[in-house]
């Protein structure tokens, strides 16, 4: 199997912010809002990764293409958005594409992004993914992914892949280079979000993408009050979908999360029997 990437950017880290290969600062609020579902954002990095995979891969036009995202389990990765934007734009250009997923079998509550190298690794190892062997058989496949930090996930992904896919390019927004430790990936991540409020101002712009990101956040939030009001503030079918994504990836039974759940579904059930813990 022939394994190739690229990225957008290639940061390096510095006390004055991020700065890609061309000495240019990056925009790490821009990157952060689309880490929590703002849809602008990924259409800004699906466009800009459809451009240089036509560039790089018109040669495919003829191929059976599979684009993905990162593995996830119901709750999407915030990089399932960009996937799905990259998938509409080469539509016209590649007949044969096909849009697949890659199912990760096991979630966890903690922040993937806060971890050490070794932690990573380890979580990685213990982690089961699975794909369609018959549909991902001899295709090119577009692995669409956002930042590049150890390359944990990178390595799972391709052994999971080895044996059944021809070719694959992992299509990065950007890649963490020099001397750093992972959890700068932490900060980039919330450069923006300091409070539920603000992932608030991301879903009252327009389209909005729930990922597991932000139900984590939602479930681990400690302010009661301030959850209290940004759950019964989000549209209707925010608050569903979170639902939805919460149950789906089996967070509303970690105990960690079970006050934080409660509340939210005594929102979406109109029960006030709880809301009097988030005063």
């Amino acid at each position: 199997m022939t394994v190739n990437s690229f990225s957008l950017y290639q940061l390096s880290p510095t006390s004055l912010g991020y700065f890609d290969q061309d000495g240019c600062l990056f925009d790490a609020c821009r990157y952060s809002q689309f880490k929590y579902g703002c849809h602008v954002s990924a259409r800004i990095y699906a466009d800009q990764i459809a451009e240089r995979l036509l560039r790089d891969y018109g040669h495919w036009q003829n191929e059976q293409v599979i684009v993905c995202a990162s593995a996830y389990k119901v709750a999407p990765t915030a990089a399932e958005a960009i996937a799905q934007l990259v998938y509409e734009s080469l539509q016209g250009y590649f007949p044969l594409l096909q849009k697949a997923k890659v199912r990760r079998e096991t979630v966890f509550a903690n922040d993937y992004g806060s971890m050490p190298t070794a932690d990573r690794f380890s979580l990685m190892d213990r982690n089961i993914l699975t794909i369609d062997d018959r549909l991902f058989r001899h295709k090119k496949l577009i692995l669409v992914d956002d930042l590049r930090v150890t390359g944990a996930h990178e390595r799972k992904l391709t052994d999971t892949i080895s044996g059944v896919v021809d070719e694959v390019v992992f299509a990065y927004v950007g890649f963490l280079q020099g001397d750093f430790l992972p959890s700068v990936e932490f900060d980039i991540n919330n450069t923006a979000i300091t409070s539920v409020n603000d992932i608030l101002r991301i879903i009252e712009k327009g389209l909005f993408h729930v990922n597991a990101r932000v139900c984590k956040y939602v479930l681990s939030y400690q302010n009661l009050g301030e959850l209290r009001s940004f759950l019964l503030n989000i549209p209707p079918a925010v608050l569903s979908r979170l639902d939805e994504c919460i149950c789906g990836d089996g967070y509303h039974v970690m105990p960690e999360y079970e006050t934080n759940y409660l509340l939210l579904r005594e929102v979406l059930e109109g029960k006030p029997a709880l809301l009097s813990l988030a005063v």
